[in-house]
């Protein structure tokens, strides 16, 4: 008997934490996910970069960027500029030639430039300094140019450096 009781409290305390779980991100009537993945997707792009032979234009690389200034800042990864020629399209569609204004071949990152009169939505950068081990973070992009997804996980470590005394990476576990 006392081990049904124990398992009887146990089921309420969890149907009790998923409700409070529940509340906690659902204070407005929408989920803070939601909320949050619906202001990060404005500034996640689609970037494709390609050669032009003889014969034809090979793409070569696409992966995602992340508009990080109003007038056209984008970060993203270095690997996947292996062409010369390189494509910004926003979530809204629009299309623009982008060039590479700095690379960093130890950290496989590029930011590149678009030049537009369009207003831009930039990212929000919050503050690393703040974040904790635990901390719930969500992974935006767009993997091989097939369409927005977004995943969740927490922060995992802070503080990597993996032999690079310059680097603070934080590690996720984000897909």
């Amino acid at each position: 008997m006392k081990l049904l009781q124990t398992y009887v409290l146990n089921y309420i305390l969890v149907i009790l934490l998923t409700f409070a779980a529940t509340w906690y991100f659902i204070s407005d009537g929408k989920n803070k996910y939601v909320t949050a993945s619906e202001k990060s997707i404005e500034s996640v792009v689609t970037i494709t970069s390609s050669s032009n032979s003889m014969n034809s234009r090979t793409n070569n690389g696409i992966g995602s960027g992340v508009i990080f200034s109003d007038d056209g800042y984008i970060v993203t990864n270095l690997h996947i500029l292996s062409g010369s020629n390189i494509n910004v399209r926003l979530n809204n569609g629009k299309n623009y030639s982008a060039s590479i204004i700095g690379i960093d071949n130890n950290t496989d990152i590029a930011v590149l430039k678009i030049v537009t009169n369009d207003k831009l939505n930039s990212i929000e950068i919050a503050d690393s300094e703040n974040i904790k081990v635990g901390d719930r973070v969500l992974a935006i992009g767009n993997p091989y140019g097939i369409g927005i997804s977004v995943s969740n996980g927490i922060i995992s470590a802070t503080g990597r450096d993996y032999g690079n005394p310059y680097l603070q990476l934080i590690q996720t576990d984000a897909a």
